[in-house]
């Protein structure tokens, strides 16, 4: 009878150890997908990093073309009120 029950609590040990292996290979398995994520949300980050930066040079050169067509508009209407 005694064998019995060490078959059984065997059986139980094996059973808790396939659980522990498969969590193991959870957690792995999880770990390299987070790494894979933090990969690809730093390029996210530079992606975003280097559109801010295209941006703020559009927006600068757009104020430049704004100042200089600003600029030839009043040498224009100084040439014509001159007339």
């Amino acid at each position: 009878m005694e064998t019995t029950g060490n078959g059984q609590l065997f059986s139980q040990f094996e059973a808790i150890e396939e659980k522990v292996d498969g969590l193991f290979k959870k957690i792995q398995s999880l770990e390299t997908l987070n790494a894979q994520l933090k990969e690809q949300i730093s390029e996210l980050e530079k992606g975003v990093k280097k559109k801010a930066e295209e941006e703020e040079k559009y927006l600068e050169e757009k104020a430049l073309i704004r100042s200089k067509v600003d600029g030839l508009i009043q040498k224009i209407n100084m040439f014509v009120a001159q007339e």
